[in-house]
């Protein structure tokens, strides 16, 4: 689907209502931030002047929705529809496809070559994780990233993809697909890091150090810039820091299910850092402007 530019306004501009009432004339949108401003983009087949026409009536008050906003819920069904929309998450939930069946059919001859360390392999075929990292001195860089995708089982593959789903997709629609892209590679590597620094003999991988830093990207980008639509639906933030704090106590150990929490951890502050860095970035530069 092509996108054309129809509404470029003010960053302080409440443009939420008005997205609402585009909603209920099931008119598809998308409000991003580009150089200081809010721009609405619709689909090239919509006549712009119509959509302008709206938005005088409704700074008039001539038209007007609920003050209410429309309850946010995990539409993963309806995102299969519109995935041409977001072709980087459908590439990560592809990618961690292949890590799932990486791990459950390839074997350990295979698997060896995607793990962040190094592996020995010995005569029965078992496989030992060493607390060494040599073959990242041999150029093999992607071994930094390629844990991300290697899941160790369905359950594990559904719980890190769906989430990975409902934060991605806002923010390749609120932003663009390379904002995405860099907010994948950095909080997967030091996600990935952390887990090695913390447990180096221990084979880790998953997305749900990319999982936890989309959550603080989004958490905290949202709560400067509402307009953007990128806070996470309501509970979601307690239900995943709730969750980060079980899996920190061991207790789900006993049923023989071992977390990497130090990529939990690394992920979500990675995610927090960048908004950081992003939102103070953009104030310096508007404050520049303004003088």
């Amino acid at each position: 689907m092509q996108w054309v530019d129809v509404l470029i306004e003010p960053l302080e501009k409440d443009l939420s209502g008005f997205s609402r009432f585009l909603s209920n004339q099931g008119i598809e949108h998308r409000i991003i931030e580009r150089d200081g401003k809010q721009v609405l983009l619709a689909p090239v087949s919509y006549n712009p002047e119509h959509i302008c026409a709206w938005l005088k009536q409704w700074n008039e008050g001539i038209i007007q929705v609920s003050e209410a906003p429309p309850q946010q819920t995990v539409s993963y069904f309806k995102w299969l529809f519109t995935v041409r929309q977001y072709p980087v998450v459908l590439a990560t939930v592809l990618l961690a496809i292949l890590g799932w069946m990486t791990t459950t059919w390839a074997g350990a001859e295979v698997l060896r070559w995607f793990t962040f360390q190094d592996t020995l392999i010995d005569e029965h075929g078992r496989t030992y994780i060493m607390a060494s990292t040599s073959n990242l001195e041999q150029w093999q860089w992607w071994r930094i990233i390629t844990p991300t995708f290697l899941h160790f089982g369905l359950l594990h593959l559904l719980f890190n993809t769906l989430w990975t789903i409902e934060f991605g997709r806002r923010i390749e629609a609120a932003q663009t697909s390379y904002r995405l892209i860099t907010i994948i590679l950095a909080t997967g590597a030091i996600s990935n890091l952390c887990q090695y620094v913390y447990q180096p003999d221990h084979l880790f991988g998953g997305l749900s150090g990319v999982v936890y830093g989309l959550l603080g990207y989004c958490w905290l980008w949202g709560r400067h810039h509402p307009q953007s639509r990128l806070a996470p639906p309501p509970g979601v933030m307690k239900f995943l820091l709730i969750w980060l704090i079980i899996c920190m106590t061991g207790v789900l150990s006993v049923i023989d299910i071992h977390i990497a929490n130090a990529a939990h951890v690394g992920g979500l502050v990675s995610g927090l850092l960048l908004a950081w860095i992003e939102l103070n970035f953009k104030t310096r530069l508007q404050n520049n402007d303004n003088n």
